[in-house]
């Protein structure tokens, strides 16, 4: 019951919502639905202009700037030498990013991953299991967050280790010289403690007591880590693929999605999955919904807006630009949950990776970028962007913001970077509109029930033909095919394998936004409870690998065992 009366509260919250009023007149108005992000398999531009190359070289110089030739990590800001595993994949990631754009060479690119593998390798792991909480950049030695060196460690964020995770799942696509030492790190993890059958954890350690875990509350920030534990085939659990653990809400016209106990919404892991990782149907719905409720809300008041999670210049030094908090609207909190006051920062990072995910077809992203464009400082990099209160420049120059930077470019040259490797699986999440006027196609027998004209679709194995379950008065039939020509039809219908009976031929219009179920993705309301399922597949070269290894590693503790007995 609880499940129902939300999705008709969602539904109320919609209705009211949909008579807001745009006051804004910078914003051209354009049918695209920006939920529906690519419109080309391969890539999103097919060729970057000069001023892509500038932005990205500019970004790039951070890199320069703080690079540990000790180690091959990049400083997490200027004058902080202290990184996490968010951090040190966010520097593979850009690396990669760089060797793509033309930046650097095959020489340069391969020294400085060389290096920053061989430190990964001999890096001390909290407790022999995961990647400590904090490292020196140049010595890479666990540290506190105040860059103390500490001999026990203090802990492990799943959130940045799914950073570190998707920059080394990248690495060994691309460049498999690199595959097995990749391979040999992440399976030296211990991931017992930290994933669990339902859950997932952060582990905590201050050197005086026992410790303690915090389980990951923010269901967007658990389905990034999920979908990067799954580059590596780990099974995890995600509320955020069970549409009963969210709650929405509808700020202006487009409902935000957040978790049904923990009730904060920002742009933050969107930026990130929707560049980096394979995703589901519906989440792509989410992402554009973020995205669009700033734009409402920019239409509306006139109020710029990016909602992202951003380091700051002067304390706290971080900041959640949330759309929803917990009951209020448009709030700024630090890591303590404690509101900071003028805290609202027009990212940088977030402005570059709306325009690479929206930006060629919608013009609030435009606007945004137009407004980061001179935050940059010559042979450091890029700010983190501007306070929109005081319109000062939010001066931390960091690791996140121009490892974005180099991301969103690399993503308008190339698109997704998981499916750009893989046509057939991009195809499934891609909606294929379909509109032809007049055509030919096969029509089944009259099903009363749509249980069995669903049940003949799926018995109708063939990607080639548009195959789809539509009313036929008040009953249903299945539909097969656009065809040209009526001979084409017919013969399609003589080499069926699947028995329709008493099938025929007819003519009409085929129009996707009639379907009501399809053998491809067609026509999509994200209310209707599709199943959410990642559009992805197994990690096969890690698979074989693991079996490899863990056979060995149990070769070696047999023969130790025995050489004890003896």
């Amino acid at each position: 019951m609880r499940y129902i009366s939300r999705i008709t509260l969602f539904l109320f919250f919609y209705t009211l919502s949909i008579y807001a009023s745009p006051v804004s007149q910078d914003i051209k108005k354009n049918k695209t639905d920006c939920s529906e992000q690519y419109n080309e398999k391969v890539s999103v531009v097919k060729k970057l202009s000069d001023e892509d190359i500038k932005d990205a070289e500019i970004a790039w110089s951070y890199f320069e700037s703080r690079y540990n030739t000790e180690t091959g990590f990049v400083d997490g800001s200027i004058g902080y030498k202290v990184v996490g595993a968010e951090h040190i994949g966010h520097t593979i990631m850009a690396t990669i990013a760089a060797k793509k754009l033309g930046l650097v060479s095959f020489a340069k690119f391969n020294d400085r991953i060389g290096k920053l593998i061989d430190t990964l390798g001999r890096m001390e792991l909290y407790h022999k299991e995961l990647p400590n909480l904090y490292y020196n950049a140049k010595t890479a030695k666990m540290v506190t967050s105040a860059d103390v060196v500490s001999y026990t460690g203090n802990g492990w964020s799943l959130y940045s280790i799914a950073h570190l995770l998707t920059g080394l799942y990248y690495l060994q696509r691309d460049y498999p010289m690199y595959r097995e030492r990749v391979f040999t790190y992440v399976a030296s993890w211990d991931l017992k403690r930290a994933v669990l059958k339902y859950s997932m954890r952060d582990r905590f350690f201050n050197g005086k007591d026992n410790g303690w875990f915090l389980d990951i509350k923010d269901p967007a920030k658990e389905y990034y880590i999920y979908s990067a534990l799954r580059l590596f085939n780990v099974n995890a659990y995600s509320h955020y693929l069970d549409s009963r653990n969210l709650e929405y809400k509808a700020i202006y016209k487009h409902e935000v999605p957040m978790g049904h106990k923990y009730q904060i919404a920002n742009g933050e892991t969107y930026l990130w999955s929707m560049m980096e990782h394979p995703y589901y149907l519906k989440y792509k719905h989410y992402s554009s919904n973020i995205y669009l409720a700033l734009k409402d809300r920019y239409e509306t008041t006139g109020k710029l807006a990016t909602s992202s999670e951003e380091p700051m210049n002067h304390a706290p030094y971080w900041v959640a630009n949330n759309i929803y908090s917990n009951g209020k609207l448009w709030s700024n909190i630090d890591h303590s949950k404690k509101h900071v006051k003028k805290g609202n920062v027009l990212s940088t990072k977030a402005a570059f990776v709306y325009d690479a995910l929206y930006g060629y077809v919608d013009d609030y992203a435009k606007i945004l970028k137009k407004e980061v464009l001179p935050l940059y400082r010559d042979g450091y990099g890029w700010y983190g962007g501007k306070y929109t209160k005081s319109n000062k420049t939010n001066t931390s120059l960091n690791i996140i913001t121009n490892a974005a930077v180099l991301e969103s470019i690399w993503y308008k040259k190339t698109g997704n970077f998981y499916y750009i490797k893989n046509a057939k699986l991009f195809d499934r999440i891609a909606r294929h509109n379909i509109y032809v006027k007049n055509a030919f196609y096969i029509e089944s027998k009259i099903f009363k029930s749509r249980y069995h004209a669903q049940k003949l679709m799926k018995s109708i194995k063939d990607d080639n033909q548009v195959v789809r379950v539509v009313h036929k008065d008040i009953d249903y039939v299945v539909r097969i095919g656009a065809f040209r020509e009526k001979k084409s039809a017919k013969d399609y219908l003589d080499s069926m394998k699947v028995h329709m009976p008493n099938a025929n031929i007819a003519q009409g219009e085929v129009n996707s936004d009639n379907f009501m179920l399809a053998n491809r993705f067609y026509n999509y309301n994200y209310r209707y409870p599709y199943k959410n399922m990642i559009i992805s597949q197994e990690n096969k070269p890690y698979r074989l690998f693991l079996e490899q290894y863990k056979a060995k590693k149990q070769a070696e503790a047999k023969k130790q065992a025995e050489a004890k007995k003896k």
